[in-house]
């Protein structure tokens, strides 16, 4: 019995002499923070345009092939219509002289001030210059 003994004694000094003996670490669990990427913003210079003033040639529902295929005219699309304006003045003399000229040919020509893409109403644009 006492060989039983030493066996079972020897077996269980071997089961504990095997085990792990590396100290176990401790889980550290951290925080973590969200942080944002930093976003570039970048800003554009908006140019205000001048006021103009231009010579209104005519004004159509449909684009007019005509009016478009004259030299140095500019189209744009305002409530639904197609308007042919000539020039660009810095003041309305100048497009008063210019209108006069185009009169013989497009009677029903006027002028149109212009600022920012969008027309002015002429009294006000005179207060302007």
């Amino acid at each position: 019995m006492k060989t039983i003994q030493v066996v079972l004694v020897s077996l269980f000094l071997v089961f504990i002499s095997c085990g792990d003996k590396t100290p176990k670490e401790k889980e550290v669990v951290v925080p973590v923070k969200e942080v944002e990427a930093p976003v570039k913003v970048v800003e554009e210079e908006v140019k205000e345009q001048p006021l103009v003033f231009s010579v209104q040639i005519g004004a159509f529902s449909k684009e007019n092939q005509k009016f478009a295929a004259i030299e140095n005219v500019v189209v744009s699309n305002e409530n639904g219509l197609f308007k042919y304006r000539l020039g660009a003045f810095e003041t309305y003399k100048e497009a008063r002289k210019a209108r006069k000229n185009l009169r013989n040919t497009y009677s029903g020509a006027f002028i149109q001030a212009v600022k920012d893409g969008q027309k002015v109403e002429i009294r006000k644009a005179l207060k302007f210059k």
